[in-house]
């Protein structure tokens, strides 16, 4: 029981592994540093698994060193042939090697490049001075640059991909090159901060460096989304203002004083009216969420190295769907974790996830397909319980920066916006007396 106990601690570790890269070239002289600190980082991470073990005599404790040990040692193998440096622990969740990387995003890279049709335009004041908006074949783009090669470029640089948009941004870098490289004119033009060169490669390496930094500082400066609750009781009691101005949103542009402090809205904001409950998100969206499930029919497939590893029709039975994972507790499930649900479209993605999950269960195969970064296994419910901790980590990534003002701030924004309202017009009527 207690072995089981630590081979689970251990894959965990293994799977949530974080790390970033400094990566510089290796000579002889540095050779045995590196190579002692891959047997420090061994050690290491046995002894943090160590930890979490109950008391043990001395001859089982030394005996399971040594296996935990081992299979460190053999991960540590593994990594060698994709990063000099051992892994350092960051705040992300996903291992920074190639291998983790193409496994967690490829599928879902694949399918939005298939999708997207893109126009680039670049300006300089009010002329244009290079723009496509053919589509590159994906086929061509990796052709030209090998995905696992820019891959290692990039890590090679320091630079970690945290999500599947940053993922995506890195790698449209290359459709940008492929169109530049026939546009010569641009390589002579000083434009871009680049030194006027007539050679492409010169031109290249300025270029990516460049748009790297330009990569690393957009995706930094991401906005916090804002989200405001309003209940119907609120929207009613303060109707007339808000009808006045617009809007509730209006109602906070044309009166900022009225936003209590320590409420910074200045970055945009929306505003959800329902309640984060079983019952009022079921109010709320079932009936439209049913009427679109009735009239949706197609297919959903996932790829791997161009082959299709899973596919399944939709819709499948609703009452099959509800059955297998009731919609109550689904729903209750969903809000234990911390997840929440704004709109319907949020409603639809987060209960579609229960087809997925029961047309899953009829495909072993995929189980051990390693799609979607899931390890192997023949067990149904190991399984499902890595898809559903996938799943949650996906909604809380993409949610986990949103910041959720209460109802009671709210209510004190729309008082106070109506108080100064008030206010106003008292003045403008003193004004007219006079």
């Amino acid at each position: 029981m207690k072995t089981k106990h630590i081979v689970r601690t251990l894959t965990v570790l293994i799977v949530i592994g974080t790390v970033a890269f400094f990566v510089a070239p290796i000579d002889a002289q540095t050779a045995q540093t590196t190579e002692d600190a891959w047997g420090t980082w061994i050690d290491e991470q046995t002894d943090t698994v160590l930890k979490s073990a109950e008391e043990m005599d001395d001859t089982r404790r030394a005996e399971m060193r040594a296996s935990i040990r081992a299979k460190f040692a053999a991960l540590a193998a593994e990594l060698k042939n994709e990063i000099v440096s051992p892994p350092q622990t960051q705040d992300y969740a996903i291992l920074q090697t190639v291998k983790e990387l193409r496994n967690t995003y490829d599928d879902g890279y694949n399918r939005k490049h298939e999708d997207t049709t893109v126009r680039v335009s670049y300006k300089v004041g009010d002329t244009e001075i290079f723009a496509y908006d053919e589509k590159v074949p994906l086929a061509e783009v990796d052709a030209k640059y090998p995905r696992d090669t820019w891959l290692r470029m990039l890590l090679e640089k320091g630079i970690t991909i945290k999500t599947a948009d940053a993922y995506w941004k890195y790698l449209f870098l290359r459709d940008t090159l492929a169109q530049l490289e026939k546009q010569p004119q641009v390589w002579t033009s000083g434009h871009f901060g680049i030194t006027p060169t007539e050679d492409w490669e010169t031109y290249k390496t300025d270029y990516i460096e460049r748009e790297l930094d330009q990569i690393q500082t957009k995706l930094k400066k991401k906005k916090q989304p804002r989200i405001l609750y309003a209940d119907d009781k609120t929207l009613k009691t303060y109707r007339n203002l808000i009808e006045e101005h617009g809007g509730l949103e209006d109602v906070l542009r044309v009166l900022p004083r009225s936003i209590p402090k320590g409420i910074d809205l200045s970055e945009g904001f929306k505003y959800v009216v329902v309640p984060q409950t079983v019952k009022a998100l079921r109010d709320a969206y079932d009936e439209k969420y049913n009427e679109k499930y009735a009239i949706t029919s197609g297919s959903v497939s996932y790829k791997r190295e161009g082959t299709t590893v899973f596919k399944y029709e939709i819709p499948l039975p609703m009452s099959e769907v509800d059955k297998k994972y009731q919609r109550d507790k689904w729903l209750q499930m969903l809000l234990d974790k911390g997840i929440t649900i704004d709109n319907f479209e949020e409603y639809w993605t987060y209960l579609s996830k229960r087809d997925e999950l029961v047309a899953l269960e009829n495909n072993p195969k995929v189980w051990s397909s390693g799609l979607f970064g899931i390890s192997p296994t023949d067990n149904w419910k190991t399984y499902k319980a890595a898809y559903l901790k996938q799943m949650f980590d996906k909604l809380h990534s993409t949610k986990k920066n949103i910041i959720y003002h209460s109802k009671t701030d709210t209510e004190e924004t729309l008082k106070k916006a109506r108080e100064l309202l008030e206010e106003l017009q008292r003045d403008q009527r003193s004004l007219f007396d006079r």
